[in-house]
């Protein structure tokens, strides 16, 4: 065996660029965590706000995301508090490979040939529609940065608006959705990108504990309703349960079900519902209280809305799907 260690800028080019492309994330869809604030109603450090000098009349704004309990329910993160941390704790796929922009020249080409920003230029340029804008380039890149501030550098990193998942940390569901996306990153149109296709929050399980209590339950299901009449037709709204975990032993990913699956850096979150098999909640709790309780009556509730239109404006009205995301360990 050769003992020999062989400095890295020392190894032939085709070799240094094969171990390159291994430090980049595998081209599937990836799964991104970021803390949604109202600048209105809060301030954010700079250094912790996500780039949005395009658009200052943005009413929601994204940043770092907090620390919560993600591993598992009744244990806390490493760093022991919540601090907002775009590194800290954070399992967004964003974190695997953003430092790859600016570490290097080569680390950059890296980068420019897996996500080809050359494609999210054409994208940009002129005011053709969205459909023929995306005909060539379907899964087109978005990179974006967190300011380094005080003479530190910026922090870029990429997502593919149209096909990964967008978790928003927000503390409740009372959202003006119609504003969520005017100037929002990856949302918005006017940076040539055709938005967000998958939109979730983190299940709260007091909102399967308060849909048994009436008048309040039925408000938390209609502020959802409205999301899903106001962000209609390109979204789908999805909640992750980080308390639904897939059990040990449960079939590998090419024996499951179908269904969607999002990649963060150490975990995929896949779509749950009645008919897969396979899961427990790490904390057990009563059955109409769980989230698949709460997706059942959001689904239904979304159902009477069509009959209702269906029924008294001889339309059908449209709103766009929702549905149940649980996880399982890389």
């Amino acid at each position: 065996m050769n003992d020999i260690f062989h400095h890295f800028g020392d190894l032939p080019k085709e070799l240094r660029d094969e171990i390159w492309n291994l430090a980049v994330r595998p081209d599937r869809p990836g799964a991104h965590i970021f803390k949604l604030y109202d600048k209105r109603n809060e301030t954010v450090h700079e250094k912790k706000r996500v780039n949005s000098s395009y658009c200052n009349l943005a009413t929601y704004r994204l940043a770092a995301p907090s620390c919560k309990k993600h591993a598992e329910v009744g244990k806390i993160c490493e760093s022991g508090n919540t601090t907002q941390s775009r590194r800290g704790n954070n399992m967004s796929t964003y974190i695997i490979d953003g430092g790859l922009w600016t570490a290097c020249k080569e680390s950059r080409e890296t980068m420019k040939r897996r996500f080809k920003p050359q494609q999210q230029n054409q994208t940009q340029t002129g005011f053709e529609p969205l459909a023929e804008r995306y005909e060539d380039f379907p899964f087109v890149p978005a990179t974006s940065f967190f300011p380094g501030g005080d003479g530190g550098n910026d922090w870029f990193f990429t997502v593919v608006p149209h096909r990964d998942l967008f978790v928003l940390q927000h503390p409740d569901l009372s959202l003006e959705w119609e504003r969520l996306g005017a100037c929002l990153p990856f949302r918005t149109t006017i940076n040539g990108y055709r938005g967000m296709d998958n939109l979730a929050f983190e299940y709260n399980p007091e909102w399967g504990v308060e849909t048994e209590d009436g008048d309040e339950a039925f408000d938390i299901l209609l502020r959802v309703v409205n999301a899903a009449l106001d962000l209609y037709p390109s979204i789908k709204i999805w909640f992750l349960d980080h308390n639904l975990r897939r059990e040990r032993g449960a079939p590998t990913e090419d024996q499951s079900e179908e269904g969607a699956i999002f990649y963060a850096s150490d975990r995929r979150f896949r779509e749950v519902n009645h008919a897969t098999k396979g899961w427990r909640y790490i904390d057990q709790r009563p059955e109409r209280t769980t989230s698949l309780g709460f997706i059942y009556k959001l689904e239904d509730l979304i159902q009477d809305e069509w009959d209702w239109w269906e029924y008294h404006e001889g339309s059908f009205v449209q709103t766009c799907e929702v549905g149940l995301l649980g996880w399982e360990s890389l």
